[in-house]
């Protein structure tokens, strides 16, 4: 009986074993067939992907428009305008009173600017800064610069912020005749807000670093402006300039030192002048701060960092305005820091610190 049992035992185990292999081969080829399956979705979305960015690269080569809109939209970026802005007014805990959404006359569209005033007070005439923020031409609004600003009316300085209408759907010189529209209204309308017509900084970051610098000389040399079309605002002084990372030369946009940066910033400036060639345009010739501006240009502020950014751009600007006799201060952070294209609006780092600090002592001095 016992030999019986043991021997059932035996066969009902090597049945088992075997039931179990035959469930384990069952399984490990079912797992091999799912894995089939992925490897061969996995090809084809990397086919698909690699295709993809292949197209993308292609077409951005020859139009980089559709890229610009795309990343724009991402971004916040506003290209179907509303006419219908409504203008706000806002009191801030400080007692700022932030006018925003101010239509100044244009025929193109995000004609507004947001005007700030110190304590709400606009019988003490105070000197004003005129901002104009980046972006490529493509990206950006006014608001996106409001930290930057609110350090120059804590300091007391009324400050005005411009939108202009974008890239690629506005190209050059659209943005610039904005900004002589958007100044020309800050001067017509002085009074109302306590602004001082002999007290103007002008301020840009990036690519409003170079339709900052393009405003002035088009206030400042009459030879420039007559030559070109632009309409200056009269009765108003510009004291200085004070330029973040600005672009310059924009010859040279695609050289700053690292790939990613020279390939965007490249695509932008095609897009802005509608020109896969535009370094030998003559509308980039004309859009050169460097090479524009004469001994009547203002007092000048620039800063820079060392990494991805116009470092080479802000020395030879110091350069030629110095030899023309220009009070100039150039900041580049220092290398070890290797802070990159608009590291100034980065309040968390100390050189953005410094610099603000370095800006407020120079309108203090300009505007005196």
């Amino acid at each position: 009986m016992n030999l019986f049992m043991t021997l059932l035992i035996s066969i009902i185990n090597e049945y088992n074993k075997s039931t179990y292999i035959t469930q384990c081969s069952v399984e490990i080829k079912r797992s091999i067939k799912i894995m089939k399956k992925f490897l061969k979705i996995f090809k084809w979305m990397v086919i698909i992907m690699t295709a993809s960015i292949v197209l993308f690269i292609t077409v951005n080569h020859f139009n980089p428009a559709p890229l610009l809109k795309v990343t724009g939209g991402f971004l916040g970026a506003e290209y179907s305008y509303d006419e219908r802005v409504e203008q706000t007014e806002e009191v801030l805990s400080d007692n700022t009173k932030i006018y925003r959404n101010v239509a100044y006359a244009s025929n193109y569209p995000n004609n507004y600017l947001d005007i700030f005033v110190p304590e709400g007070d606009t019988t003490t005439t105070r000197p004003v800064l005129f901002n104009i923020h980046g972006g490529g031409y493509a990206w950006g609004d006014k608001v996106d610069n409001e930290e930057f600003v609110q350090h120059f009316v804590d300091e007391g300085y009324i400050v005005v912020s411009m939108n202009y209408a974008l890239s690629p759907d506005y190209l050059y010189p659209v943005p610039i005749i904005q900004a002589t529209e958007a100044l020309e209204y800050v001067a017509e309308n002085a009074k109302k807000y306590g602004i001082d017509n002999n007290n103007f900084v002008i301020s840009g970051e990036s690519a409003g670093g170079q339709l900052a610098g393009q405003l002035t000389i088009i206030q400042t040399n009459n030879e420039y402006a007559e030559k070109y079309g632009f309409k200056v605002t009269k009765d108003i002084t510009i004291k200085g300039v004070i330029l973040n990372c600005a672009l310059i030369d924009i010859k040279r946009v695609d050289n700053t030192g690292f790939a990613f940066t020279n390939w965007l910033f490249d695509g932008m400036i095609r897009a802005y002048f509608d020109s896969n060639e535009f370094e030998s345009t003559s509308e980039v010739a004309e859009a050169n701060v460097i090479e524009n501006v004469n001994v009547d240009f203002p007092s000048t502020y620039l800063t820079e960092g060392t990494f991805a950014t116009f470092t080479d751009q802000a020395l030879d600007f110091e350069e030629k305005l110095s030899s023309l006799g220009i009070d100039v201060t150039l900041y580049i952070t220092p290398e070890e820091s290797n802070l990159a294209h608009s590291y100034n609006g980065d309040f968390s780092t100390e050189e953005a610190r410094y610099n603000i600090a370095q800006e407020l002592d120079f309108m203090k001095k300009v505007t005196q």
